[in-house]
C-alpha cells in the first residue's frame, strides 16, 4: 500500500514537471546542441573607430618654429604634431603671467596665455623624446638658471654669514653698554643697533622654469618666487590627473583650477610655512599618455560624476594618426633653425622683453595687447560664430565636447598673443598690437585642436563598442571562462562594464560579431528563465584565471 501511494507521488510530480516545461515561454537549446547542430562561425574583429583629424599643416607655424618643428618629425619618424604640441605650449609657459592680451576693444576682459596641453599614442610611439626637442630651450634655460643661482648663494653665503657676526659685535656692545651704563635704556639701545648694525643681503632666488613633481605647497612656495609662472610637465599625464583622487591631495584639483586661469593672487598660511603670498597663481601643465588610459579616465569624468572640467583645460591635447610608413633617416639635425628657435624662447622669457614693446596698455596690474583694426574685426566674427556654434551643439553633442570647446574662448586670444610675440622676436615690428596673420593662425589652430577633441572624447562615448573590447580581452584572458552571465560581468567593475546596462549592451555587440551566442535555460517550477552567453570555441583564452579589477 505504502508502495503504491509513493508511486502515485512520483506520476504526480512528474505530470507537474512535464506541464511546468509546456507552459514554458522560450526554450533554448543547451551550449552543446547548438555547437553540434549549428557550427560557429569565425568572430568577426571589434574595434573602436577613431575619427578623423587634421593633420598638422607646416604653415600652423611660423618660421623658423615650422622647420625646427618639420626637421625633428623627420629624423625621429614620428607625427610633427607631438613637437608642435608641446613646443606651444612651453613658449606659453614662457610668457606666463608677465603680460595678457585684451580681446575686447573696451571691455577690460583679460586672458592669461598660459595653456595646458598634452600627447597621446600608442606605445613606444616617440612620444617622449619628442617632448625633449621641443622643450630642449627650456632645458637650457634652467641649466643657466642653476648656475647663475649657485654663484649668487655662494657670494651671499659669504655675506651673510660676516652680517651675522657684525651683528653679533653689536648685541654684544649693547649688552656690555647696558651693563656699564645703567642710563642706557632701551631707547638708546635700539638707536644704537639701528646705527650700527650690518647691512642685510637677501637670499638670491632660484629661477624655476619647469617642475616635474611638486607639493602643492611647494609649488606654491615656487610661484611666490617666479611670479611669471611655471610649466608642470608629467610624463605620465593620466598617473597626475588620477593622483588628485588620493589621500592627502584632495585639494589639488581646486589649486591647479585656479592655476589655469594665471590671474589670481593666492595667500596661504601655515603654521610651519608662516603666511607664503603668490602674486601670481600661474601654471602650464604638458603630458603624455596612452589612449587606453587616457579612455578609462574619460569613462569617469562622463559617467561616474567625476566631471569637472579639469580634462577639458587641456586644449593643446592631440591624438595624431601614426605614420603610414617609417624609413630610416640618419642625418644632422637642422642647427639653423634649432639655434633660432632657442634664441627665440630665450628673448620671449627674458624679463626685458616687454620694454622692447610700444603701445601696451596697463589693465588690471598687466601690461596688455591688444588687435589691430582688422585682427579686431576678425576676432569679433570668429567670437560671434563660435558662441552661436556652441549654443546649437547644445542639441546634437555631448556636453563634454560643449565644455571643451567653450574653453576656446581664452585659447584663441592666447595662441594670438604668443604667434605675435613669436613675430616680435625673430624681427618683427615691436608693436603691442595683434596682427591679422597672427589673428588667423590662431583660428586655424583652433580647427585643427577641436579635430583631435572630438576623437579624443569619441573614444568613451561610443560605449557599446568600447565595452564589447573591454570584454573580449577579459574573454581571451580567461576571466570568465566559457560561459557567463550579465551579473558575472559587472560584478567584476571593469572599465565601461561597472553595471547591467554597459554589461548587456557589450554582449549584444558580441553576439552580433560571432563571439558569444545566448543560452538560455527553460524555466523550472514557476523560476525565471535564467540566460547565459556562451563563448565561441574558435576564440583563444590564453589565461584562465581571475584577471584583477581595471
Amino acid at each position: 500500500m505504502k508502495e503504491r501511494t509513493k508511486m502515485n507521488s512520483n506520476t504526480n510530480a512528474s505530470k507537474i514537471i512535464q506541464q511546468c516545461l509546456a507552459k514554458s515561454t522560450k526554450f533554448v537549446p543547451t551550449k552543446e546542441e547548438i555547437d553540434n547542430d549549428h557550427p560557429w562561425p569565425d568572430p568577426l574583429p571589434i574595434k573602436v573607430e577613431l575619427l578623423r583629424v587634421q593633420p598638422f599643416d607646416d604653415r600652423l607655424l611660423p618660421e623658423p618654429l615650422a622647420t625646427f618643428v618639420k626637421d625633428c618629425a623627420f629624423r625621429m619618424q614620428c607625427p610633427p604634431d607631438y613637437i608642435a604640441a608641446a613646443l606651444i605650449t612651453m613658449l606659453s609657459s614662457l610668457i606666463g603671467a608677465s603680460c595678457a592680451v585684451k580681446p575686447k576693444k573696451f571691455d577690460d576682459w583679460v586672458v592669461i596665455p598660459n595653456l595646458w596641453g598634452g600627447i597621446i599614442g600608442e606605445p613606444s610611439t616617440l612620444k617622449t623624446p619628442a617632448i625633449t626637442e621641443a622643450f630642449s630651450p627650456l632645458h637650457k634655460l634652467e641649466k643657466e638658471a642653476n648656475k647663475e643661482y649657485e654663484e649668487n648663494f655662494k657670494e651671499w653665503d659669504i655675506k651673510n654669514k660676516t652680517s651675522k657676526i657684525r651683528e653679533n659685535l653689536v648685541n654684544v656692545e649693547i649688552r656690555d653698554q647696558m651693563k656699564k651704563d645703567k642710563s642706557f635704556t632701551d631707547q638708546r639701545a635700539q638707536q644704537y643697533y639701528n646705527e650700527n648694525k650690518p647691512q642685510q643681503h637677501p637670499k638670491p632666488i632660484r629661477k624655476r622654469y619647469k617642475i616635474n613633481d611638486a607639493t602643492i605647497e611647494k609649488l606654491h612656495e615656487i610661484l611666490s618666487e617666479n611670479p611669471r609662472g611655471v610649466m608642470v610637465f608629467r610624463d605620465e599625464l593620466v598617473g597626475f590627473l588620477n593622483l588628485f583622487n588620493k589621500q592627502g591631495h584632495e585639494t589639488d584639483r581646486s589649486f591647479y583650477l585656479e592655476a589655469w586661469n594665471g590671474f589670481l593672487p593666492v595667500t596661504v598660511d601655515r603654521i610651519q610655512r608662516g603666511t607664503v603670498e603668490a602674486e601670481n597663481t600661474c601654471v602650464s601643465i604638458f603630458g603624455s599618455t596612452q589612449p587606453d588610459k587616457i579612455k578609462g579616465y574619460l569613462y569617469k569624468s562622463l559617467y561616474e560624476n567625476d566631471n569637472d572640467g579639469f580634462l577639458q583645460r587641456f586644449q593643446l591635447l592631440v591624438y595624431p594618426d601614426p605614420l603610414k610608413k617609417w624609413q630610416y633617416v640618419d642625418q644632422a639635425p637642422a642647427m639653423s633653425a634649432q639655434e633660432k628657435y632657442c634664441e627665440l624662447a630665450a628673448q620671449i622669457g627674458s624679463e626685458d622683453f616687454l620694454n622692447l614693446i610700444t603701445d601696451l596698455q596697463e589693465i588690471k596690474g598687466k601690461q596688455c595687447f591688444s588687435f589691430d583694426d582688422e585682427a579686431q574685426d576678425l576676432f569679433i566674427i570668429w567670437l560671434t560664430e563660435h558662441e552661436n556654434r556652441l549654443r546649437a551643439l547644445e542639441r546634437a553633442d555631448d556636453p563634454i565636447v560643449i565644455q571643451h570647446l567653450s574653453k576656446y574662448r581664452k585659447l584663441m586670444p592666447a595662441l594670438a598673443l604668443i604667434f605675435h610675440q613669436i613675430n616680435i622676436a625673430t624681427g618683427g615690428i615691436k608693436t603691442g598690437k595683434i596682427t591679422k596673420a597672427s589673428t588667423v593662425r590662431a583660428i586655424c589652430w583652433c580647427e585643427y585642436l577641436e579635430s583631435h577633441a572630438r576623437r579624443i572624447y569619441g573614444m568613451a562615448l561610443d560605449i557599446g563598442t568600447n565595452a564589447a573590447s573591454v570584454l573580449i580581452r577579459k574573454i581571451e584572458q580567461g576571466a570568465l571562462g566559457t560561459k557567463f552571465s550579465l551579473r558575472d560581468i559587472y560584478r567584476k567593475q571593469w572599465s565601461f562594464l561597472k553595471d547591467n546596462n554597459s554589461a548587456e549592451a557589450a554582449c549584444e555587440e558580441l553576439v552580433k560579431a560571432h563571439w558569444l551566442k545566448e543560452v538560455s535555460t527553460p524555466s523550472y517550477l514557476g523560476q525565471k528563465i535564467k540566460t547565459e552567453y556562451a563563448v565561441n570555441p574558435k576564440v583563444t583564452i590564453t589565461k584562465k584565471e581571475e584577471i584583477g579589477h581595471e
